[in-house]
């Protein structure tokens, strides 16, 4: 019970107070908004359910009720675990990182033709990286010892991104979307963007 136990608990208020905007922009830039502002709200109601369906488990073994009490502020606090263990441990305050991914290489938005249009690629594998490489007509790629394995493509992400956005920027969004999808891309590219994102789908 803390000292904001009686306090409504409303999402857009709750998700910086939870230090969830401090993971979401550009590095050495100020935090940005969460995409979804209520987002506690879209989290707490997971960890009621879990917690409900224990109690109900419970009553039924022992015929005894359960009184749950369910914080939307510590709910958040699970989604930035990562962060706050590497602080423990190292002392070292996670990075914002925009649109890139600790888990994909490549992970970002790309601007395309037209007027401030863009699309999302993301390659969470080898194999769908070397699906990206033969699309854009560099299959040279996958064997560029600079991006053969995840590891390389990650330290080596500046260059890989100029690469896809010089593909990128003579095409629609739709287009690409279309390309990648059509040999069988399915999980990296989602959809086109009218405007750049800034936070990691």
């Amino acid at each position: 019970m803390g000292p904001y136990r009686n306090l409504p608990a409303f999402g857009m208020v709750l998700a910086p107070i939870a230090g969830l905007s401090n993971f979401i922009g550009w590095p050495g830039k100020e935090p940005l908004p969460v995409g979804v502002s209520a987002y506690t709200d879209c989290i707490s109601p997971r960890f009621a359910t879990a917690a409900l369906i224990a109690a109900l488990d419970y009553r039924k073994k022992t015929g005894k009720g359960q009184m749950l009490d369910l914080s939307q502020f510590e709910t958040a606090i699970y989604f930035i675990l990562p962060g706050l263990m590497e602080y423990l441990a190292s002392g070292k305050e996670p990075e914002r990182i925009g649109n890139a991914s600790p888990d994909a290489a490549p992970h970002g938005v790309y601007e395309c033709k037209g007027d401030d249009r863009w699309c999302t690629i993301a390659a969470t594998n080898d194999e769908e990286w070397q699906i990206l490489c033969r699309e854009m007509g560099k299959s040279e790629l996958v064997k560029d010892p600079r991006f053969t394995s995840f590891e390389n493509r990650k330290k080596n992400e500046d260059e890989l991104n100029k690469l896809i956005n010089d593909w990128t920027a003579n095409q629609a969004p739709e287009d690409v979307m279309k390309r990648l999808q059509g040999r069988g891309y399915r999980r990296g590219l989602w959809r086109t963007r009218q405007t750049r994102s800034t936070t990691r789908n």
